[in-house]
């Protein structure tokens, strides 16, 4: 895919694509946000759990308020489709929600910390 891209980089699809292998593989890597902000500059319009996962990939970038706003882009495009299953995510997004809340009050104040054998 990564060949695919240096011959047409200006497929939003491909770039989606793989910036989600990217964050599956390997999510601490930046190479997710900048495909997938590549994917939404070129016009990409973001359905089903695609907001969820660019709001994932920015979320580990710590770039809390566009997370939330990502997360909360999904949260609105799923409860429109009332279902139990969906319920489900809606809370795991709102978790996340709420983790980029903490990093952004966090990352304000950082402490040094040291720690120490955690064990197997």
């Amino acid at each position: 895919m990564l060949e695919a891209n240096r011959f047409n980089p200006k497929n939003a699809k491909l770039n989606y694509s793989l910036g989600f292998l990217s964050l599956m593989l390997e999510p601490s890597e930046k190479n997710a946000v900048q495909f997938m902000e590549t994917a939404l500059s070129l016009g990409i319009e973001p359905e089903g759990d695609m907001w969820f996962w660019i709001g994932w990939a920015v979320h580990l970038s710590q770039r809390w308020d566009e997370a939330i706003k990502y997360y909360n882009n999904y949260v609105n495009a799923i409860q429109m489709k009332p279902n139990k299953q969906l319920a489900a995510a809606v809370e795991d997004a709102r978790k996340k929600v709420n983790e980029c809340e903490n990093g952004k009050e966090l990352s304000q104040n950082p402490q040094r910390v040291f720690v120490d054998n955690l064990g197997p």
